[in-house]
């Protein structure tokens, strides 16, 4: 006598993303044999996929064709088969392309953090592995290391996060930040050339940088669990309550609005917490004057006040049993947001992924997880991201990978396209 076999529904294209009007189909296995009622479909949310067709393939088979109709991330299950179900990705994510293979670096990087993106396609890397700062070409040659900050030791210099100053007037006079979470500061570099560092007897291990557009710098600190602001000559603001509000911060990025009048909003991966904190950066709302009517402007000298607008559980459908892990995230100019990180699936067994949240979606529950073959071999653990637009070029996702010692670590660079037809 042999054990009776499950049934099992699955999706004929596998863990695919669709689009709006897609046909996706269905199949569920090893149903009782006899005939009878076809067993029905059940999708939740109820609106975002219709079911256009059902029928018996075989004794034991039925096939199914839905359509959908919605953005969002969908649970399809089978009435009376309680075992039975999938996740169905909608996704106007059209296409997630990797053009020119990934750059390792000549000599190779070995753990690379974070990256940014210089105006002539080159990098800068902070290579935590390797203990320096690197800028190199888009090929990743013609390396040149950063300066070592003045008091610091080269074991003890350990780079996790960048961020760059702008300067609107000139590019040669630009400024990149680095966070070093061994000697607890952030050094101020000039290209190559090192400059000062502020922050000791504050930060105890920074993690995070950003910059916005008025010069103001925020440092994201895993130990102290939040979030620490300095004006443009590196001097500590004062204290925000809102800034206390993590359990382990990792890398930030801004989403700078096109409109002087618009608010920034800075986003904060909380690693810990397996969740992402989304602050606005209210302008000269400091004032002891609540009811001044002084009108703000980019040029407004004084500090940002931080404002929580929400945290939000990165917990996706459709993922691994197990905790998930926040390493960073951007945002694109209209508005659609990726998430790097992992999957925490055993004791010392994580798997990385990229999460992408619609801009038009509600909540981060609705993320699409980019699968493994968009990245080709897949991702083992990302890190730090940038979003470049390139006029007449294109819109370019740049993902690092810091897969572990003498493994491939590499920087990705992928084309972004989408499908916005509703």
């Amino acid at each position: 006598m042999t054990d009776a076999v499950e049934p099992e529904l699955s999706l004929v294209d596998g863990d695919k993303p669709h689009k709006i009007g897609s046909k996706i189909r269905l199949v569920l296995r090893n149903i009782p044999a006899g005939g009878g009622d076809v067993p029905v479909l059940r999708t939740s949310p109820a609106d975002g996929l219709e079911i256009i067709r059902s029928e018996r393939d075989g004794e034991t088979t039925v096939g199914y064709t839905l359509l959908s109709r919605k953005y969002g991330v969908f649970k399809v299950t089978v009435v009376g088969y309680g075992n039975c179900r999938v996740f169905v990705n909608v996704t106007p994510l059209g296409e997630l392309i990797l053009p020119r293979g990934r750059v390792s670096g000549s000599p190779p990087i070995q753990k690379p953090w974070d990256l940014l993106v210089t105006g002539d396609g080159g990098f800068v890397v902070a290579d935590g592995f390797r203990k320096t700062v690197i800028r190199m070409d888009e090929r990743g040659a013609n390396q040149t290391e950063f300066e070592l900050p003045r008091d610091v030791k080269q074991e003890d210099f350990v780079p996790i996060s960048l961020a760059m100053k702008e300067d609107k007037e000139s590019e040669e006079n630009e400024e990149i930040y680095v966070t070093d979470i061994i000697s607890a500061r952030v050094h101020v570099y000039h290209g190559t050339k090192y400059l000062e560092s502020f922050g000791k007897n504050v930060l105890k291990k920074p993690t995070g940088i950003a910059i916005d557009e008025d010069g103001f710098i925020f440092v994201a600190d895993h130990h102290e669990k939040r979030i620490f602001q300095f004006d443009r000559d590196h001097q500590l603001v004062e204290d925000c309550e809102d800034a206390h509000e993590l359990c382990g911060p990792q890398l930030m990025r801004i989403h700078k609005p096109d409109s002087p009048e618009s608010t920034s909003t800075l986003f904060v991966a909380d690693r810990n917490g397996s969740s992402v904190a989304v602050y606005l950066l209210l302008r000269g709302t400091n004032s002891d004057d609540d009811d001044s009517e002084e009108e703000v402007t980019r040029d407004d000298p004084r500090p940002k006040s931080l404002c929580l607008v929400t945290k939000i559980k990165v917990d996706l459908p459709g993922v691994p049993e197990g905790p998930i892990l926040p390493f960073c995230l951007v945002c694109d100019p209209d508005g659609h947001i990726f998430i790097s990180g992992q999957v925490k699936i055993a004791e010392r067994n994580f798997k990385g992924y990229i999460w992408f949240k619609d801009a038009n979606s509600n909540h981060f529950g609705e993320c699409h997880k980019v699968p493994d073959w968009d990245f080709g071999d897949g991702l083992r653990n990302p890190g730090g991201m940038r979003i470049v637009d390139r006029p007449g070029d294109g819109r370019y996702l740049y993902v690092t990978d810091m897969r572990g010692k003498n493994a491939n670590n590499c920087i990705n660079k992928y084309t972004l396209k989408y499908d916005h037809a509703r």
